[in-house]
């Protein structure tokens, strides 16, 4: 018998494939699945997008945000990163005035600002400034200070507030819309995710000021140490 040829395999291969496809025209898709959010009540949806990141091993949003301090309310990029094991990093970044990070690792927390941070928002006179050029503050972490993978979204307390805003698609996955009250009573709407896992996919708040957060990466392996003794600021 003759062996058959590669071309003649790959023929035979693809007809095979064709017929078995055919004979499983009734299958299930193989696309994601819808996860029920979008018949459920907006606190039921909340609830669910709460349990989605508490899962996770970590959590990165990134979007617009604020920071209010004595001199006003200054606009930039914000980003959030949150572990499970209790430690997470807030950063806001402003062209005009650089960055301000905030850092909870353990016992500690950690807070950097760029001079133009220092001068601005956070108010120090000239001195205070100079001293803390390229270092890190250290706070002893307050007793109610928890690294919450939820922590974009609102109090279960406030999710009673909270009543059905439409549809919408954020990259290609189907959203439902719930607006209604942050912890402070300002207005907030979250986009959650109605197929796969019901992540909350967009957070828009006023809390603080106008924000407006998207889930970038989650189990991405991320890490949050402390910064290098060198760095950190002398009481």
């Amino acid at each position: 018998m003759r062996p058959i040829s590669k071309r003649a395999a790959g023929a035979v291969l693809a007809v095979v494939l064709a017929l078995g496809l055919a004979g499983c025209g009734d299958d299930e898709p193989t696309g994601p699945k819808s996860n029920g959010v979008q018949e459920m009540e907006p606190v039921q949806a909340l609830e669910a997008a709460t349990k989605a990141l508490e899962g996770l091993d970590d959590v990165t949003f990134r979007g617009t945000t604020s920071v209010t301090g004595e001199t006003g309310v200054l606009k930039g990029a914000g980003e959030l990163v949150v572990r499970s094991d209790d430690s997470c990093q807030s950063t806001f970044t402003s062209k005009k005035r650089g960055r301000l990070i905030t850092r909870t690792v353990g016992k500690q927390v950690y807070v950097f600002a760029d001079p133009g941070i220092m001068r601005g928002p956070l108010a120090y006179d000239a001195a205070k400034v100079a001293s803390l050029r390229g270092k890190w503050q250290v706070a002893a972490r307050p007793a109610d200070r928890r690294c919450n993978l939820a922590e974009l979204l609102p109090e279960p307390d406030r999710y009673a507030t909270f009543e059905d805003a439409g549809t919408g698609d954020i990259d290609g996955t189907p959203v439902r819309l719930v607006s209604g009250e942050d912890d402070d009573g300002s207005p907030m709407t979250v986009a959650i995710a109605t197929e796969g896992t019901a992540f909350p996919l967009e957070i828009t708040t006023e809390r603080g000021g106008a924000s407006t957060f998207s889930l970038v990466a989650h189990d991405s392996g991320v890490a949050i140490d402390a910064p290098p003794k060198g760095r950190r600021a002398t009481s």
